[in-house]
């Protein structure tokens, strides 16, 4: 049975790309390998302030002194009466909050400051208003309107901030957009030209046709795994980092880059950019021996810059790949980790996934919000919460509670 519906699964995948391609919105597959070759490449100019991030030298808080480093914890629950299957990325913005499900509900939730849900983006479908699958949202900074980028079709969708269809244009389909004077900026993956011998990380766009191309994949990043590895600063500088690389990037314009940050860290799997591997040597390499990892996108606030680290994590004899989160403290030039929770946690501190004014925000999950209901932390490793707010936000049994928000800041300590 599990097979057959995984065949099902397929062929109806299948047919709607198909149908996402059909007579009344042909796309040109071809097209973009062509453009790729013909356009002018990224342009990189020297920055002699390129700061080093040495992890090798971090250090790990403990979790219990957590509070001593905290400046502020904000807690918000999302209310919402339809389900969310996946937190693919959150933003915050103009006192609303965005949660894209891009592979599970396909839809996006749009909360306000207090978590009440605004509206539910909902248009899937062949329409002119329409979807055929999710892949991104972003901001298109010179209306303030909401971007989404269709993967099964070559179209992008606008709506207002509260989620109201604006109008419908073409793009490139399956990619990862931020827009950048005027213009798309997309992430492709290998073979994503529909020419193996064309594969660049990132390329330019006006509608469908490519302008400009960047970063051209090394060996080791063309079976990489999907990632969304750029994101917009503090500053709203766009910043870069290509698959498994170890160097941070500054996006300035739609034609020019320049380096921003190093991450040195132990025994990094770039010092194999030359080889291609497939994803279980990858996998192996990182959970059976010392080899780490730059994994997903860099967030960096006026004070702090967050970078995660891909390692290997033992758990009862078990080897697993796992993220790590740390934090670059600017002022003192070091970084640090939060330790393992002892069995009295005050704040839950939750991997960040963005940044909002001088605040980091992650998400506290249902599965982990059913495990509090249900004491099973409590029976299985003794943990206890001491914050009321947030114990009397999880045991309300309200069923609408899809997650919390956490929004926390860091204290800004002199040297």
């Amino acid at each position: 049975m599990k097979n057959i519906r995984i065949k099902v699964f397929t062929t109806l995948c299948i047919l709607n790309l198909l149908l996402s391609c059909g007579t009344r919105e042909q796309y040109n597959k071809y097209k973009i390998a062509g453009d790729i070759i013909a356009s002018k490449s990224f342009v990189q100019v020297d920055n002699p302030d390129v700061i080093t991030i040495d992890n090798e030298k971090s250090e790990i808080i403990p979790y219990e002194m957590i509070n001593n480093i905290l400046k502020d914890v904000k807690y918000i629950p999302l209310i919402s009466k339809e389900p969310i299957g996946e937190f693919r990325k959150i933003f915050v913005y103009k006192e609303r909050i965005y949660i894209l499900d891009a592979f599970i509900a396909e839809k996006i939730f749009i909360f306000n400051m207090q978590g009440k849900i605004i509206r539910v983006i909902d248009s899937k479908g062949g329409g002119p208003n329409e979807y055929r699958g999710l892949m991104d949202m972003t901001i298109s900074p010179e209306n303030d309107y909401l971007v989404i980028a269709d993967r099964l079709s070559p179209f992008v969708l606008y709506f207002t901030l509260d989620g109201e269809f604006v109008k419908k244009t073409r793009g490139i389909i399956n990619t990862t957009v931020e827009i950048v004077d005027g213009k798309f900026l997309n992430l492709l993956n290998t073979g994503q030209s529909y020419d193996d011998n064309v594969n660049y990380h990132l390329v330019v766009s006006i509608g469908d046709s490519v302008i400009r191309k960047g970063f051209l994949y090394y060996p080791l990043q063309m079976n990489a795994i999907f990632k969304p590895p750029f994101r917009y600063n503090y500053k709203n500088e766009l910043l870069f980092c290509p698959y498994y690389c170890d160097t941070i990037y500054q996006i300035i314009n739609d034609s020019i880059y320049t380096t921003k940050y190093i991450v040195k860290h132990s025994n990094s799997i770039w010092k194999k950019y030359n080889e291609r591997m497939n994803f279980d040597n990858y996998e192996r390499l990182i959970a059976r021996s010392d080899y780490t990892a730059l994994t997903k996108p860099i967030l960096e606030m006026e004070n702090f810059i967050c970078y995660s680290i891909e390692a290997k994590m033992i758990i009862e004899g078990k080897r697993y790949r796992q993220h790590y989160p740390y934090w670059f403290d600017k002022k003192k030039k070091t970084s640090f980790a939060l330790g393992q929770p002892n069995k009295d946690i005050y704040h839950i501190i939750p991997d960040p996934m963005a940044i909002y004014c001088n605040h980091y925000v992650g998400v506290i999950p249902s599965i982990l919000i059913e495990n509090k209901r249900e004491g099973i932390e409590e029976k299985k490793w003794g943990i206890n919460y001491h914050n009321q707010e947030l114990k009397d936000m999880i045991m309300d049994k309200n069923p609408n509670l899809e997650a919390i928000l956490v929004l926390y800041e860091f204290k800004d300590i002199e040297k």
